[in-house]
């Protein structure tokens, strides 16, 4: 069983030092951490404030500047409806009908397929999928080499 009194091992942590508790120099000591701690605390919370006060002041900016953009789009959103409207009208027809021609003559030369027509595939898709050309491929007559085909054709 363990004794109430210390051991032997254990008297030297429990003999008083010269700074003990009380003692001038001890006091000095631990007022001198104590302001440190003090003054280490008020420096946290300079810091901290000065970090709100800075989000504050970026999410004003920010604010600000989607405010300014959201003004210059809606003054120029009839200028883009408009430029719209006037691509689908006039643009995106001829568009159709180049890609309908790409498609009838890709039927006929699988090569020209292949190297140029698949590789736009993913970029011009909604140009792919519209169309009769895109249907069914017309088969290529198999009397005819590639290389004797007319070019252009």
């Amino acid at each position: 069983m363990d004794s109430i009194e210390p051991q032997p091992h254990q008297q030297e942590l429990l003999t008083p030092r010269p700074g003990s508790p009380g003692s001038p120099m001890q006091d000095a000591a631990f007022e001198e951490l104590r302001q440190q701690s003090l003054d280490l605390r008020t420096l946290l919370n300079a810091a901290l404030s000065g970090l709100i006060l800075l989000s504050l002041a970026a999410n004003l900016v920010f604010g600000k500047q989607m405010l300014i953009v959201r003004r210059q789009i809606e003054d120029q959103r009839p200028n883009f409806t408009r430029a719209e409207n006037e691509f689908r009208r006039n643009r995106e027809p001829e568009i159709r009908r180049f890609m309908d021609e790409l498609h009838r003559y890709s039927a006929t030369h699988p090569d020209f397929r292949t190297a140029v027509l698949d590789h736009y595939r993913v970029a011009l898709a909604q140009y792919f999928n519209a169309g009769p050309a895109t249907a069914e491929p017309v088969p290529i007559p198999q009397g005819t080499p590639p290389a004797a085909r007319p070019p252009g054709r």
